[in-house]
């Protein structure tokens, strides 16, 4: 075996320890990350002389931190999905998805629940069409799954990456009042909001940017914010928690 085996059997819903991965192919035993070579990449986890199944999982939990708990998922081959998936996912069913590290995601096409009493929550969101699903994931954020006890769908599938390289921004041209915010003032990459927009704190002060959905909660226009408050990574909107739209500088935009 390739790591350190912790003897502990696994398959696609019985799963690892936190640190652990399975191997599958290899007998089907939980295997430590740090067992292999270089497990915190996913070219470590595809270089390690694991089978395909293997090197899968450890991508998704090691290299991408992506961590299952409980019998209503599946996770394999860089994705976790409802069980049985793209068949009838069963009743009464349970997961929680740990996201460790920011993350890319994307929706699989087939994406059916019973909207009125199966829930997938995604940071605390009811998540019910692909099209919500958010473009990125940031580390501490939480994924739930739970079924009723009647009707059940094809479920859902959601595939893990590596986040996008963000890089940093340097601002120039602010007014006379905010010139020590945005004239020439680099804005180094910070981690990435609820929504999947990056944020960036200014590197000589407590500054930072980030894209607001909603300002105050309230239906305000979408923004690109300019504040002193660090904005949430699981609000979905007002991320500076104060209830108004207070800022220094702001740009009217749709686009995160």
């Amino acid at each position: 075996l390739p790591g350190t085996s912790a003897q502990s059997v696994c398959n696609t819903t019985e799963s690892c320890d936190d640190g652990e991965f399975c191997n599958f192919d290899f007998g089907g035993y939980c295997e430590r990350c740090d067992g292999c070579s270089d497990s915190t990449s996913v070219s470590g986890c595809n270089s390690c002389g694991l089978p395909p199944a293997g090197a899968a999982d450890c991508v998704l939990r090691c290299a991408l931190g992506v961590v299952s708990a409980g019998s209503g998922c599946i996770g394999q081959n860089g994705c976790v999905s409802s069980s049985n998936y793209s068949q009838a996912y069963g009743n009464d069913e349970s997961c929680t998805i740990a996201i460790n590290k920011d993350v890319s995601v994307s929706a699989s096409p087939t994406f059916d629940l019973e909207t009125c009493c199966d829930n997938l929550l995604i940071n605390g969101v009811d998540t019910e069409s692909p099209s919500a699903v958010p473009s990125i994931l940031g580390a501490g954020m939480s994924i739930v799954w739970e079924t009723d006890g009647s009707v059940t769908r094809a479920g859902w599938q959601l595939c893990f990456a590596p986040p996008p390289s963000v890089m940093s921004l340097v601002v120039t041209g602010g007014c006379t009042t905010q010139s020590g915010r945005l004239n020439n003032v680099e804005y180094i990459a910070a981690g990435f909001t609820a929504s999947g927009a990056p944020y960036y704190r200014a590197s000589s002060s407590s500054d930072f940017i980030y894209w607001d959905p909603d300002c105050n909660g309230g239906g305000a226009p979408a923004q690109w914010i300019v504040d002193s408050d660090e904005p949430s990574t699981t609000a979905s909107s007002d991320l500076d928690g104060d209830g108004s739209c207070n800022y220094g500088a702001y740009i009217d935009s749709d686009s995160s």
